[in-house]
């Protein structure tokens, strides 16, 4: 009789359980329009293709998240590099970005840059403006409803930095980036 009454629990049990297995709400409510600051930073590390070195930089972004799914912000970075025995590299730069952000998972951002770089090796140095342009892709983990904030979390990806400078050419310094974003 036992196992019987057990069977019928846990049958009851199992039944019932599709009742509650509603589909999930996002914290930000189906008509979340968005339209909220942004705000986030980020580290990066990668190589500088015009005159091979390690590159490491840090970057801040603030904008505004437009919708869920749309945003636009502004990025403040410096990076610097070396390489070989008297190559060095230090920039600062500015971009301002649009970013889709599909499946409350994957980004992918551009838009036009400005950097202010120095590069010196044995061979040369300049210095000077190098306009171009910042293309981003990658993932961002995190959570919704972060106060005021729409949702943060890590983003994991890679930015590929392209700055033309008038005396040498095309700078390409692709990037493994790791920061946190508030969208």
């Amino acid at each position: 009789m036992k196992f019987h009454r057990t069977t019928a629990l846990l049958v009851l049990a199992l039944l019932s359980s599709s009742a509650w297995a509603q589909p999930v709400q996002s914290a930000l409510g189906p008509e979340d329009p968005g339209r909220r600051i942004r705000l986030g930073f980020s580290v990066d590390g990668g190589l500088h293709l015009l005159e091979p070195m390690g590159v490491f930089g840090v970057e801040a972004h603030i904008g505004f998240q437009v919708t869920n799914m749309f945003g636009v912000f502004g990025v403040v970075g410096g990076k610097f590099g070396f390489g070989a025995p008297g190559t060095r590299m230090i920039s600062g730069y500015l971009a301002t970005l649009s970013e889709l952000f599909l499946l409350d998972l994957i980004y992918v951002a551009a838009g036009p840059a400005l950097g202010v770089t120095a590069i010196s090796t044995q061979a040369f140095a300049t210095t000077g403006f190098a306009p171009g342009i910042d293309l981003r892709f990658g993932i961002g983990i995190g959570r919704e409803r972060l106060g005021w904030f729409g949702r943060g979390g890590l983003n994991v990806g890679l930015d590929a930095l392209l700055l033309f400078h008038p005396a040498v050419g095309l700078s390409f310094v692709p990037m493994v980036q790791v920061g946190y974003e508030w969208r």
